[in-house]
């Protein structure tokens, strides 16, 4: 563990918003925009989309995310991460099949028009930290763009000061090598922690694997490390998803902090113990932040 954290590295949905807040309109909005492509024969009633959910949490964590194929994260580990397995669940379990391509609107409008509010401690947690001159990114899947203005209305619709780096569209569910030309500039001191970051990671069994290496994730690592690679082992990621957040950055020596998720998208026993065996530490929200700067 580092005697002095230089740098905190936040998740952003559920880590910094809540969830319970949001998640019901949400995945209503998600059923509506996916029966807008479907024809009337092919409808997901209320009822139905109420089972196919419940299907995907009653196997979940072995259900995986299979955004990529490869399971990528808990299949219930979130209402956004839920609504792609449940609708991909029930699409190959209808008879007929339906095989209809979502487009990814379909998301993104029912997240826009749903967006889970800040956790109230955030703003105050932020301003501690960065009063300790510790250095704070936002890495995560959601739009950059999005995330710079939900920054900007935190701060009273102000500029952040000082500036927060938002890296978006991290892709972090992506189970894949960087490529090679992505690499051309970066340290070789990070480079060699990601070539020894083993494929999966062998801890609680849950019925699949825990898979480490994620190219895209560590392309956002390089970019905010690559001038001062040293500060990797002195900085602090926070999220609330074990595979997404934390593995890997834990895997290459990093710091790491749990923030536990809400009912009904409860944290996973693995995933705490997990996170304790590499010396992290869990909190139910943010403030569990302000330990590491006693």
């Amino acid at each position: 563990m580092a005697n002095k954290i230089t740098d905190l590295i936040l998740d952003f949905d559920g880590t910094c918003t809540q969830i319970p807040v949001a998640y019901k309109n949400f995945l209503e909005s998600y059923r509506q925009g996916v029966n807008s492509n479907l024809t009337a024969a092919q409808q997901i009633s209320p009822q139905l989309w109420e089972e196919g959910m419940r299907e995907v949490i009653t196997h979940s964590p072995a259900a995986g995310w299979t955004l990529g194929t490869t399971p990528a994260a808990p299949a219930a580990a979130d209402p956004y991460i839920l609504s792609f397995e449940a609708t991909r669940y029930l699409f190959r379990t209808q008879s007929p099949k339906i095989t209809t391509t979502i487009p990814a609107t379909v998301f993104v409008n029912a997240y826009a028009a749903n967006p889970a509010p800040w956790r109230p401690e955030t703003l105050s947690v932020m301003k501690a930290l960065l009063a300790r001159n510790i250095a704070i990114h936002i890495v995560s899947n959601s739009n950059p763009l999005t995330i710079t203005q939900r920054l900007q209305d935190l701060w009273g619709g102000a500029p952040v000061p000082p500036p927060v780096p938002v890296h978006g569209n991290a892709a972090k569910s992506n189970i894949n090598e960087p490529d090679w030309d992505t690499l051309v500039g970066v340290p070789r001191e990070l480079t060699d922690n990601f070539d020894k970051v083993p494929v999966t990671q062998h801890g609680p069994h849950i019925g699949r694997p825990l898979y480490l290496r994620r190219g895209n994730f560590f392309n956002v690592i390089a970019t905010i490390f690559g001038k001062n690679p040293g500060r990797l082992a002195t900085s602090l990621f926070c999220g609330d998803v074990w595979e997404l957040d934390l593995a890997l950055p834990a895997a290459m020596g990093a710091n790491i902090h749990l923030i536990e998720r809400a009912e009904p998208f409860h944290t996973y026993d693995y995933e705490r113990q997990l996170t304790l065996k590499a010396e992290g530490r869990i909190s139910d929200d943010l403030t569990g932040l302000l330990q590491w700067i006693k």
